[in-house]
């Protein structure tokens, strides 16, 4: 209905006619009487507002016969052109056309969101945001793609829209990633002002995905941390790591297996990530499988932690232990310890110098392999937090796995209080 320009929805122009056809005093107002009968129908009596209401039966119908025939461009042309029509039934009947045309009519309906219009681009967001909550997953995300695209004449939806497809394509990306062998969790140590919990990703040995399937990458918005842990993947796949914008740190453990990391694809990701904080690169793959820090007041490699049925579980270290010398290396602290490790690969056998309550022992370690023990697995990813896996849909939330239980030693140094390092 229309007066003066200005549409009125259906409820309030079918109220007012009715109750302007009992008032007894209406004709003391006989411009606005008169303006509204002719508004509402040229023809129509005031008993015609009465019978409104079957006007929705046959949209209804209408839609019902739609649903089972195709439609054409110069139909769909018709009902865009009648969002915006004077009768207020012609606009309805439009948008539930429109509606029920579904991905036949995408295309016109995204034009019409960004037309100058505010009846017709009104409506045509309303199209827009009913198909993005409804429909097959590619037709809520084109929905939602089309809906984003309308920022000068509906900012607000269009923002929804940005941010719920954003949302739908880093799902999608993490269903990908976890089929092909991916795991991820939060990323515990990620900054809190960050506006999304961050996730670490680690793609290891049982990777399938190849190099194509890192393209997923891109779309996982909330990645803070990506590690590689003897990944079958090509120093070609890496160059997918440079277009994480959010990435904070990037591990290359064992990763390409062979030929070790090219120059030119690490200063590819460094330029294109210049907030990159640090790239960690250990390009033998060998992993002990303790968790430990430097001791206060003096520069140790001190076991905070042993997983089990790693290397370190298999040698008999336990936590207490200070490790000092690797294969004749003298090792300092814990990072030198981890620095020294890194030269090795899984399967490569040394002996390890330690102290234990005041006495000196050798112990003979074999290397596992980063990615082989599930649990250090998820213990080396920032450790406390859960791990979620994406499956079919749902949500699982694992908890973090706990280090085996060791004796306590008369610790030789106090226990470490500053933060305890990753697990190594």
């Amino acid at each position: 209905m229309a007066l003066c320009g200005c549409h009125l929805t259906a409820a309030p122009a079918e109220s007012l006619m009715r109750n302007l056809c009992n008032m007894t005093a209406w004709r003391t107002i006989p411009w606005l009487a008169a303006a509204l009968i002719a508004a509402w129908s040229p023809g129509r009596s005031c008993a015609d507002a009465d019978a409104a209401g079957d006007d929705s039966a046959e949209i209804a119908q209408q839609i019902a016969e739609l649903e089972t025939r195709s439609v054409d461009a110069a139909q769909v042309a018709e009902w865009i052109e009648d969002l915006d029509a004077q009768r207020f039934n012609h606009r309805q009947r439009a948008e539930a056309n429109l509606q029920a045309a579904g991905p036949a009519a995408l295309a016109a309906v995204s034009a019409a969101a960004r037309d100058a219009a505010l009846e017709r681009s009104t409506r045509a967001v309303r199209i827009l945001l009913v198909w993005s909550e409804s429909g097959a997953p590619d037709e809520r995300i084109a929905a939602l793609q089309e809906l984003a695209k309308a920022t000068e004449t509906h900012p607000t939806e269009a923002a929804f829209a940005h941010e719920q497809f954003a949302a739908v394509r880093e799902a999608a990306a993490l269903e990908t990633l976890a089929a092909h062998g991916a795991v991820h969790n939060f990323d515990q140590f990620a900054p809190a002002t960050h506006r999304y919990a961050p996730l670490q990703i680690m793609i290891g040995p049982r990777w399938t995905g190849g190099d194509e399937a890192l393209a997923a990458l891109a779309d996982v918005r909330r990645l803070r941390t990506l590690s590689f842990h003897r990944a079958p993947v090509t120093n070609e796949g890496l160059r997918y790591a440079a277009k994480i914008g959010s990435l904070d740190r990037l591990e290359l453990y064992g990763t390409p297996s062979s030929g070790g990391v090219s120059p030119e694809v690490l200063s590819e990701i460094r330029t294109a990530l210049p907030e990159l904080a640090d790239i960690e690169i250990r390009p033998g793959g060998a992993q002990l499988g303790i968790q430990g820090d430097s001791a206060p007041a003096r520069n140790v490699a001190y076991v905070y932690a042993v997983f089990p049925n790693t290397a370190a579980a298999r040698a008999g270290i336990q936590r207490g232990d200070i490790i000092t010398d690797v294969e004749g290396t003298q090792v300092t602290d814990f990072k030198s310890l981890t620095a020294e490790i890194a030269k090795y690969q899984p399967g490569d056998s040394v002996t390890m110098t330690i102290q234990r309550n005041g006495q000196e022992l050798k112990l003979p370690v074999t290397f596992d392999g980063w990615g082989d023990n599930e649990t250090l697995t998820e213990a080396s990813m920032r450790g406390a937090t859960p791990r979620i896996i994406i499956n079919g849909g749902q949500r699982i939330v694992i908890p973090a796995p706990q280090p085996q239980p060791q004796p306590q030693q008369q610790p030789q140094q106090p226990a470490p209080a500053q933060p305890k390092q990753q697990a190594r």
